[in-house]
């Protein structure tokens, strides 16, 4: 992807006005730079100056500027975060991206956010899709895409020290250098800890327990090795625990993970370019009294270009292999303990502009291959209408699935034996998945309205109307009496996809700038 364009053009954006920004680049809609206010997606871009002005110091902190984002956290080391609706810890229908690489993970079909602790002052912004991104993007791409793109090496020279503490938050503390190898080579390195308090569980608790304590150290390369050819490599490892309240009871479960990425761009003569990017991403963590590991590799080639001087296509293929093994205990695990599974895709997306550049036609479709649920087809087509520099009116159609996580499929979770009321038997619920689990499907209807007013206010309008088949339910099974040394009442809980229904709604966010300039 072009994203050294959108960084560029990110770097001085204090004095901007609302017309400038609009100019700013996002390479989510057609995996290629695109200006916001003309895309035919409800989108929104926090800039390197959006980051710097707010103050926050973590990426679930930013998204709560994004407009028609749900954003809530459950306790010190948990996020819910989604759009347009299924906001919970799972949020199995968003797909999140760091430069490229999916943290999307497959165990638990969300994110670990307490695993993404990116430094903010590296970050160049967060470009956010609300609605269905799967026909570019692929499966889980469902309610929208969160791309977090981070910058060149070439653009953090030097040394960079940052330390903070206070009540809740505890202590953050982070340094940073970057330096040249030639001419053509820039590089830089991190470390960072962070340690953060835990929320008790109620107001009148004295329970104490450690929060979240986390050791992370990375760096990244950016070599432009010849006029048509770059190459970033990036690497992060990290390892820490999180204190969490189960129960009423305290648990201080570990975690540690690493990832390599690598991506070289080769740009043409005749103005296409072609990526290939590789990536291998690891994660070892427990959850209760269980461990698990899980190991991914990724390869993604793309390439842009320009036929007959109308379309701009886009095409790509991917492979992606997922090993993963528990060591299961009682509570929680997997069955069976270990497995590989595959996803092969290919999309092709094709930008027609006509009538001047005043009216834009977006089609293409993503066909996806996983060892679930077999073939998955996920088209999308897209349409707007620019009638002058000021105003976009767009409209789309798209489906989308979320395929089965392992969860869904084969996991279980058994909760101790519970006694609700005095003198009856104890109730232990038990959730379990099942090999039948398929597919949640979604056919999204879109439109929006964009006007940039005056020079310093602009408007964004966006109405949906989401149908979704074959939800995720958890359906009751038959009742049966545990083993045990002491008598208990089983209550089964089974994966199932039983559930239907819609959701719709309206989005306005208005952006406006003060200056004292007389504009």
């Amino acid at each position: 992807m072009k994203d050294s364009v959108a960084r560029d053009l990110a770097a001085n954006l204090s004095s901007m006005s609302i017309e400038q920004l609009m100019e700013v680049s996002a390479a989510s809609i057609l995996k290629s730079p695109e200006k916001p206010y003309q895309a035919a997606a409800a989108i929104h871009v926090i800039t390197q100056e959006d980051i710097r002005r707010s103050g926050m110091t973590s990426i679930p902190e930013l998204l709560r500027m994004v407009p028609g984002m749900d954003v809530a956290r459950e306790d010190a080391t948990t996020w819910s975060i989604s759009a347009r609706g299924f906001t919970n810890q799972s949020a199995d229908k968003m797909l999140v991206l760091i430069d490229g690489r999916r943290v999307y993970d497959p165990l638990i079909a969300g994110v670990f956010w307490d695993a993404q602790d990116v430094p903010v002052y590296d970050i160049a912004q967060i470009e956010v899709i609300r609605g269905p991104g799967s026909s570019l993007w692929g499966a889980d791409a469902v309610n929208g895409v969160i791309n977090i793109i981070t910058k060149s090496a070439r653009e953090t020279q030097g040394v960079v020290v940052d330390a903070g503490g206070g009540s809740l938050d505890g202590g953050v503390v982070s340094a940073q250098y970057g330096a040249r190898i030639g001419a053509r080579t820039h590089f830089r390195v991190f470390g960072k800890y962070n340690g953060q308090r835990l929320f008790t569980p109620d107001a009148g608790s004295q329970q104490t327990m450690p929060g979240i304590s986390t050791v992370r150290s990375g760096f990244r390369l950016d070599s432009e090795l010849t006029g048509q050819d770059s190459l970033t490599v990036e690497a992060d490892i990290y390892s820490g625990t999180i204190g969490r309240f189960f129960l009423h009871d305290g648990l201080t479960m570990t975690r540690d993970g690493a990832d390599v990425l690598t991506r070289w761009t080769h740009r043409l003569k005749n103005g296409s370019e072609a990526t290939l990017q590789v990536y291998w991403d690891r994660s070892n963590r427990t959850v209760y009294d269980a461990s698990f590991l899980r190991n991914t590799i990724d390869v993604d080639l793309q390439h842009q270009f320009t036929l007959a001087e109308h379309h701009n296509i886009v095409w790509g293929i991917r492979a992606d292999y997922t090993d993963d093994r528990s060591m299961n205990s009682a509570t929680s695990g997997f069955d069976p303990p270990q497995l590989g599974l595959k996803i092969f895709d290919a999309f092709i997306q094709d930008e027609i502009p006509l009538a001047g550049n005043r009216f834009q036609l977006v089609a293409g479709s993503k066909i996806e291959h996983n060892d679930y649920t077999g073939v998955e087809w996920q088209p999308n087509i897209r349409f707007a209408w620019t009638p002058d520099e000021r105003q976009t009116v767009w409209t789309a159609v798209s489906r989308g699935v979320v395929v089965p996580s392992r969860s869904n499929r084969a996991g279980y979770l058994n909760l101790p034996p519970t006694i609700l009321e005095p003198g009856s038997l104890p109730i232990s619920i038990a959730y379990k998945g099942s090999s039948a689990f398929t597919s949640q499907n979604l056919l999204a209807y879109e439109a929006g309205y964009r006007n940039a007013i005056r020079q310093n206010l602009s408007i964004d309008f966006a109405a949906f109307y989401n149908n979704y088949r074959h939800l995720y339910t958890a359906e009751p099974g038959v009742p049966y009496l545990g083993d045990g040394p002491d008598l208990f009442l089983v209550v089964p809980f089974i994966a199932d996809n039983k559930m239907r229904g819609a959701s719709y709604g309206l989005e306005l966010s208005a952006t406006g700038s003060l200056s004292t300039d007389g504009r």
